[in-house]
């Protein structure tokens, strides 16, 4: 076939199923990226199984793409802008501004990240096959051929075909999505895929907003029109017989880019691959420029396997009849192409398994046709180590250019290789480095990646999450950082239009509305302590906005005071009951008032008087007027701020392993104080459903040492989704975080752990084997590192980093010698070197 014998492969597209010019159709999905890196073999080897299983049945001619897509820092930052909402939406912007140059200093200004695209031919019905309509429609197929090539009108398509086609789609999407995580792409999507191939080595391409294919209604359907606008550009592939130069203009400026496309002509045989082959992987991984790979495969049925086998048998035998007749020996390919079909024959035999007619095409690009060459050579070194041979086809690089334009015919037809299902799984197409979303504030880096987090996508639907839980857990020895990640990702929210609600049992927040600047107006620090200002704040009739609330409240805390509950002491605690009932029947209820009832109500000596005497042995303690209101009316806590900072350092928390019976009587008031902090917070949750709200629990081991912390906890992030709330918890052992709510996790950061046994735990809380290695790497990571998973389910490490020094003296936990210590200056310019909490 002739350069000019090509002509663009699209006539129409609609959804995600294209049709071609030569009337096929087909059907493109995208494949979610899934982290692999850190995956047990166990794991590795399942997904493997996976994507075997896939290529095995699917049955179709099936085009497999690898691309990258570039990101502009700035351009995530300005869609960003679009959504942000709240009172802090300028210093939001302000912000956003001056962050942007500092993370391209860090990352550069573009950062890349591949992304991966199925393509299923779609078949014609059998009865289409043998009607008379299809032998009409064959030859409509001939005319459009030839028309084209006359430059006279297309036919049409129609309603019938159309209507078809989706129905066929949709039959393949429940086979693709049984065996892969994938999307149905759309009309963007195929802009993209059309556009990006014009702009190799220049740039990304311009969008056109809101594009659809047009056409025009026709009595038979529709006559598409010329989707040629998308192709615009030169293509130069004359100059070299190589290579190929592309030529843009942008905003009046011309740009060229330089690429090259190289196909596989030998790969080993299959026995070689196996779970650490990872071919395609490698690419994606290991190289530190953007590759695109296009994989086009066709299946052979096993039966036909089998015949074609023992053809190629008969034949072999001949030639060895041959030889042996002459005296002379077989050759040595001729053994070796012996050995490698009766190995065919018994695996297929045994397996059922099809076989793959395979052809592998890359391609490299380049601003310079220095950096083009040098990236070649690197990839030719890089696959072969794998013992692949890359050739770089003379004539043929306009024709591999258009193999990788989708529902493309296969033009170069030279490389095709014959492979198993398993030799193919084993590349792992789909894994991936990317960590994040795709959009938001950026709060660290991953190697050298920016790693973006937008809290509104967390409770939407998306066929791509693992999780649809803004809830998140942070876990890490004192001084690892943890803290601090939980501060900087809430600091964000709060910025992009989020509230904030912080329970801060160490005071390390007390400054903030001062060292904040661009959000110290709507931040709100509450002081717990024992003074009359405060004096019943955390009454519960004084805390609830709902009488019931209250009363359920106000019996917990008592009974937990006095360690009594329904069964253990069945009259002590009815009289409690009949206490708290009365009260809140009355005007002004609180908390003295059941004092009085238990010891008015019931004679001295009954247990009834005694447990009210032994209540209000608490009031005696500082603290405990937070909790014993008297029913004067008092200030409630209020959270119309985007930031409530609860401070409870006052309180006399027990040591953290430290058994409920053996607490003293402060540390137990102090844990009772838990219970409407928590009721606190639940309320705060349950706040307008349209803003995202982060209630954060530092150190939230004490929220898990009582029934009702697990119960505020359970209740946070089990209807955090419905209300657009997520709980996040820094914890210094995995074994706080209570079994029942790990599944409730959206995103889970590990911190630096010296104990080899606790790094084990949490490493396993995120489903990665605790290798000797990685158990290592978690008991050295620096302040600020940690293993970050996220809600599509990829583990990645992270460097967290909020890019300001004035924000991360905010967030320094440190004595301020410990601080002062730890400051440099080079250059003239400061040098961050943190000790993070």
């Amino acid at each position: 076939m002739k350069t000019s014998d090509i002509q663009f492969p699209i006539k129409y597209y609609q959804n995600n199923i294209l049709f071609t010019q030569d009337n096929e159709s087909w059907a493109y999905y995208e494949l979610i990226g899934f982290e692999y890196g850190f995956l047990s073999d166990n794991k590795k080897a399942s997904l493997s199984a996976r994507l075997e299983s896939f290529f095995a049945q699917i049955g179709r001619e099936t085009h497999l793409l690898v691309l990258p897509k570039f990101n502009s820092v700035l351009e995530v930052h300005e869609e960003f802008k679009k959504t942000i909402k709240g009172p802090l939406k300028d210093a939001a912007f302000t912000h956003i501004d001056e962050v942007v140059p500092i993370i391209e200093h860090a990352v550069g200004s573009e950062s890349c990240d591949h992304h991966f695209y199925i393509g299923v031919k779609l078949p014609k019905s059998e009865e289409e096959e043998l009607s008379i309509t299809n032998i009409i429609k064959n030859f409509k197929s001939i005319a459009n051929d030839i028309f084209s090539k006359m430059g006279l009108e297309e036919q049409d398509i129609s309603e019938m075909d159309i209507k078809s086609m989706e129905e066929w789609e949709e039959f393949y999407f429940k086979i693709v999505s049984h065996h892969v995580n994938a999307r149905k792409i759309d009309e963007d999507d195929y802009q993209w895929l059309i556009r990006r191939n014009f702009y190799r080595g220049i740039g990304r391409p311009p969008h056109i907003l809101d594009f659809k294919p047009s056409y025009q209604p026709t009595a038979k359907g529709r006559k598409p029109l010329n989707l040629l606008h998308l192709t615009e550009g030169i293509i130069d592939e004359a100059t070299h017989p190589k290579r190929m130069t592309l030529t843009q203009s942008i905003n009046g400026e011309i740009k060229k880019g330089h690429c090259a496309f190289l196909t596989v002509s030998y790969i080993p045989p299959d026995g070689l691959f196996n779970i650490d082959t990872e071919w395609i992987y490698s690419a994606v991984e290991s190289l530190d420029f953007p590759v695109e790979i296009s994989i086009r495969i066709d299946s052979l049925e096993y039966r036909k396997v089998m015949q074609l086998v023992r053809n190629k048998k008969k034949e072999l035998d001949n030639h060895v009849d041959h030889a042996e007749s002459s005296n002379n020996k077989p050759s040595f390919e001729t053994q070796d192409a012996i050995d490698l079909t009766d190995h065919l024959e018994a695996f297929t035999n045994i397996t059922k398994m099809p076989q793959l007619y395979v052809s592998i095409a890359f391609c490299v690009s380049a601003s310079t046709n220095a950096e083009l060459k040098s990236r070649i050579e690197t990839l030719k070194g890089h696959y072969g180590d794998y013992r692949f041979q890359l050739e770089e086809p003379i004539s043929d690089q306009f024709k591999l250019f258009n193999e990788f334009i989708p529902g493309a015919k296969q033009y170069v037809k030279s490389y095709i290789q014959m492979m198993e299902p398993a030799a193919l799984a084993a590349g792992m197409f789909g894994a991936t480095t990317k960590i994040g979303d795709e959009t938001g504030f950026c709060i660290g880096t991953h190697g050298d990646q920016a790693v973006y987090m937008n809290p509104r996508l967390y409770t939407q639907g998306g066929f791509d999450k693992k999780s649809r839980s803004l809830s998140s857990v942070f876990i890490g020895s004192k001084g690892s950082g943890k803290s601090y990640g939980a501060n900087e990702i809430t600091y964000n929210a709060i910025l992009s239009g989020a509230k904030g609600l912080i329970i801060d049992p160490k005071g390390d927040r007390t400054k903030w509305k001062e060292t904040l600047q661009d959000i110290g107006h709507e931040v709100n620090v509450i002081t717990l302590e024992g003074t009359e200002e405060n004096k019943g704040r955390l009454d519960p009739f004084v805390i609830c906005k709902d009488l019931k609330d209250a009363d359920d409240l106000a019996l917990n805390i008592c009974s937990y005071l006095m360690n009594i509950d329904s069964q253990s002491e069945r009259i002590g605690w009815i009289a409690v009951r009949k206490a708290v009932k009365d009260v809140a029947a009355e005007p002004n209820p609180c908390m003295d008032k059941i004092i009085d009832k238990l010891k008015e109500q019931y004679p001295e000596g009954s247990k009834p008087h005694e447990l009210g005497a032994y209540l209000e042995t608490y009031k005696d303690l500082s603290f405990a007027s937070l909790l014993f209101g008297d029913g004067s009316p008092v200030d409630a806590l209020d959270i119309n701020k985007a930031l409530n900072v609860l401070q409870i350092q006052n309180l006399k928390m027990p040591k953290k392993n430290k058994e409920t019976k053996d607490f003293n009587v402060e540390e137990k008031l102090s844990m009772a104080m838990m219970f409407p902090i928590g009721q606190f917070a639940l309320d705060f949750v349950h706040q307008d459903k349209s803003i995202v709200k982060i209630a954060f629990f530092d150190e939230s081991w004490f929220m898990e040492k009582t029934d009702i912390g697990r119960d505020i906890i359970d209740k946070i992030q089990r209807e955090g989704r419905a209300w657009n709330a997520g709980l996040f918890r820094a914890t210094q052992a995995t074994n706080d975080i209570d079994e029942e709510t790990r599944s409730l996790v959206g995103m889970k950061f590990v911190f630096q752990n010296k104990d080899a046994e606790e790094a084990a735990h949490s490493l396993r809380f995120l489903g990665i084997e605790p290798t000797e290695e990685l158990v290592d790497m978690v008991q050295n990571f620096k302040e600020g590192e940690c293993f970050m998973q996220d809600i599509y389910g990829r583990t990645g490490v992270v460097q967290l980093d909020t890019w300001f020094p004035d924000i991360d003296h905010a967030f320094d936990t440190r004595p301020p010698l410990e601080q002062e210590m730890e400051k440099t200056i080079e250059t003239g310019e400061e040098i961050k070197e943190f000790v993070l909490s």
